[in-house]
Order: structure tokens, then sequence, then C-alpha cells
């Protein structure tokens, strides 16, 4: 999640709710379609907040061989399969969750 993040500049909303169907490993390809906000601690589905906000973003070369094991070992099968989830396959939560277990870590990311 944070080399996509990074290296790709995906929001968390837009992160937490990457599906393998959005996937496109052959032309190195991630579609944004839609993205999670939290709203009194549930989440809410919708497509980006503009027009622009939906878009295929590329994915580093480099990237791609670490992408394609994190589907094999982690992802499920069907193209609606979250490609990021919590232990029970549900989705993550909010954005303050995942600061707390990444902390230095995320931000060493993008200090490079």
């Amino acid at each position: 999640m944070i080399l996509l993040a990074c290296w790709c500049a995906l929001r968390f909303g837009e992160l937490t709710e990457l599906r393998r169907g959005d996937l496109d490993l052959r032309h190195a390809r991630v579609r944004v379609t839609r993205g999670v906000t939290w709203i009194d601690g549930k989440p809410t589905i919708g497509a980006p907040k503009s027009d622009a906000g939906i878009r295929d973003v590329a994915i580093p070369p480099h990237l791609v061989p670490t992408v394609r094991q994190h589907l094999q070992d982690h992802v499920g099968w069907g193209k609606g399969a979250l490609l990021f989830s919590t232990a029970n396959g549900g989705q993550i939560g909010a954005r303050r969750s995942l600061s707390k277990v990444l902390g230095a870590g995320a931000q060493s990311c993008w200090a490079r």
C-alpha cells in the first residue's frame, strides 16, 4: 500500500477501495474510479470528488513484480477482491489507525 501511495501518488481513500479488477499489470496501470471516505465512523464508497479524480495511473516497472506477488499472496481471485484488506477480508479502517501502525515508516517513504 505504501509503495503505491508513494510511487503512484494515490490517496488513502483511493488505495483502500482498490480492487483486483482495477489493476492492469500487463500495461502497468491502475484505474482509479472510486474511493472511501469515513463519515461518522462508517465507510462511504463513491466516485472521486471531481472528474479529474477518475484516472489511469502508471505503476513504475520496478513495482510490478511486488504488486504481482501481493496479488498472489494476499488478494482474493475475483475482480472485486480488495487489494488491501483486514485479516478477516474487510475494508481497512480509518487513516489514523493505519498511521499508528506505519508511523515513521510512512513518513520516511514520503521524505524520499
